[in-house]
Order: structure tokens, then C-alpha cells, then sequence
């Protein structure tokens, strides 16, 4: 076929890596830095990136940023793809966490439900850094021990619960 001349002929994507193209509000903007540590989630999988280019000016009340991952071939990513970006703000290695609940309140202490052999005994918990899905334990806890972090609304007054089979 003949084609005239500055006409598009062929479009050709590498789909073997990808880099995702990122916006966050403007009020939000002064979090986002070249280098900072990133978290795209894929299907509750996080993928660990890191801020590259930041545009210069806001787009619409949006500023534009590029994220490059680690892993940019992950089977799972797809082009025009929205993921949710998680952006560090603060990062500590080694800490007891605990998955957020419905009993994570706020503030430095909350109180939850520890089980103790047959019973459930209330604990004043210390918390540190809040994620998206954890909570840095400070106090009151040690690996391993359980707890419950559902609704307590019917047994919230009680300092201790039985447990019975």
C-alpha cells in the first residue's frame, strides 16, 4: 500500500517492562521526591518502585510523576493499567506489627483483647507508625501472642472474657 509521506504506518509497544505514570493531588505534592520508596499494590501483592522523574508543574490540581519498579516485568501488570500507589513517607525495619482492625482506633494506645490461655484479657497496647494495612506495636505485646482485632462492642467494658468450646 502506499502511504503518504509523515503517516503513521506501525505502532510498536515492548511490553516485556513497564514504568507507570503516576498523578497525586496537589495538596499531597510536597510528599512526593525523586528517590522515594514506592508500593504499587497488584492484586494485594505489593511491588516495591521508587519515584523517578517529577514534572515540574501541576496538570489540573495534579502533579505528575513517573514510578520505576523493581520488578517492571511482574506477570500481573498490563498496559493503561491503574494500580493504587503507595507512597513512604516513613520507614522503620524490624518492628512488631499487627494487621489494622476494627478495634485499631487512634492515638499512641489502644486497648484489644489478648488471649491468654482460655480467656480473652484487655491489654493497653502502645502503637507507633500507621500504614495503609499495619500498625507498629511499641508495647504491650510480643510476637506470636494473639489477639482480637474484630468488633467488641457487645463485650467492650469487660477486662476479661472466657473462652468456652
Amino acid at each position: 500500500e502506499m502511504v503518504s509521506k509523515d503517516k503513521l504506518l506501525v505502532r510498536i509497544s515492548d511490553l516485556s517492562s513497564f514504568k507507570i505514570s503516576a498523578s497525586i493531588e496537589e495538596g499531597m505534592a510536597d510528599q512526593v521526591k525523586t528517590g522515594k520508596t514506592v508500593f504499587a499494590m497488584v492484586d494485594r501483592e505489593k511491588l516495591h518502585g521508587q519515584i523517578g522523574m517529577v514534572s515540574p508543574e501541576l496538570e489540573g490540581n495534579k502533579l505528575n510523576f513517573d514510578v520505576y519498579l523493581e520488578e517492571s516485568n511482574h506477570p500481573k501488570l498490563l498496559s493503561n493499567m491503574n494500580l493504587q500507589l503507595l507512597v513512604v513517607r516513613r520507614l522503620k525495619e524490624d518492628v512488631l506489627r499487627l494487621e489494622m482492625g476494627e478495634e485499631s482506633g487512634r492515638g499512641t494506645n489502644i486497648e484489644l483483647y489478648v488471649k491468654e490461655q482460655d480467656k480473652l484479657v484487655k491489654r493497653t497496647i502502645g502503637v507507633g507508625l500507621r500504614g495503609a494495612t499495619f500498625i507498629e506495636i511499641t508495647s504491650g505485646l510480643e510476637a506470636g501472642d494473639e489477639v482480637v482485632v474484630s468488633q467488641t462492642t457487645e463485650f467492650r467494658n469487660r477486662p476479661e472474657i472466657v473462652i468456652s468450646n
